[in-house]
């Protein structure tokens, strides 16, 4: 083992740990504190505030990140970080109804009619509500378990430079996977378990509720965050997306060498 990859040893078990800490602590307040538990997970509580933070700060460091990517030549990785900092910043600007009840301005005319929860937000409107739990469901698959197969998938060095720069690695898996598991129990899991094992203990209001979305999505908006300050150190440490030196760990972790 290198010194750089002593030092950088820390970074990756905080990195791996950090979800996997929250998800007890989770799971400790809902049995021990269930009405604090109960409060969090309520429309515009601490949790669904934290994902807006979350978001925002990712969407502005991958923002920074193209200018790093735009700056050392890297026309493909700069765009690609360029929309995904749009991205996150519109889903941060959706966590908080795009400031509607912080700022008290009047519901437009076609949230009214088309919002499910007549709220100014894009991820509620009728037509995308009904595939919510799915576009969940396959956004955490492919975020947790990408580094699997994006070897396989891209094997022209051009593509293959941005899949090692963009698709998070394996110390990341558990701060998408619970989104994964919890919309696929929505969608499918309480009706198998319960073809399984028999009973109702397992029918979503139980053990389960639909407002425990809210812990996990919490993970992947904390889990974005990570993913964006590791491609600011990538933009940053450019030498290493462009294969000059030998790969990093940590945060920079998952480049290598074409």
């Amino acid at each position: 083992m290198t010194h750089g990859d002593q030092a950088d040893r820390p970074w990756r078990l905080i990195i791996f740990g950090l979800p996997l800490a929250l998800s007890l602590l989770m799971v400790g307040i809902k049995i021990y504190a269930p009405a604090y538990y109960h409060a969090m997970i309520q429309e515009d509580g601490f949790l669904e505030n934290a994902q807006f933070c979350c978001y925002a700060a990712a969407g502005v460091l991958c923002l920074w990140a193209a200018r790093g990517f735009r700056g050392s030549g890297l026309g493909a990785h700069a765009w690609l970080a360029l929309a995904l900092g749009l991205l996150l910043l519109a889903v941060a600007g959706d966590e908080i109804s795009w400031g509607e009840r912080i700022l008290g301005y009047h519901l437009p005319q076609f949230f009214a009619r088309y919002n499910a929860q007549h709220e100014v937000s894009l991820h509620n409107l009728k037509p995308v509500q009904s595939h919510l739990h799915a576009m969940y469901m396959l956004v955490g698959l492919a975020l947790s378990l990408g580094w699997l197969v994006k070897d396989r998938l891209f094997k022209h060095p051009a593509l293959r430079s941005l899949a090692d720069t963009f698709v998070p690695p394996c110390t990341m898996t558990l701060y998408f996977l619970p989104v994964f598991l919890i919309y696929s129990y929505f969608i499918w899991g309480d009706v198998l378990l319960a073809a399984i094992f028999g009973g109702d203990g397992f029918a979503i209001g139980q053990v389960i509720v639909w407002r425990d979305q809210e812990p996990a999505e919490l993970l992947m908006s904390l889990g974005c965050l990570v993913w964006a300050v590791r491609l600011m150190v990538q933009a940053v440490h450019r030498d290493q997306v462009l294969g000059l030196h030998p790969p990093m760990v940590g945060f920079r972790g998952g480049i290598e060498q074409p």
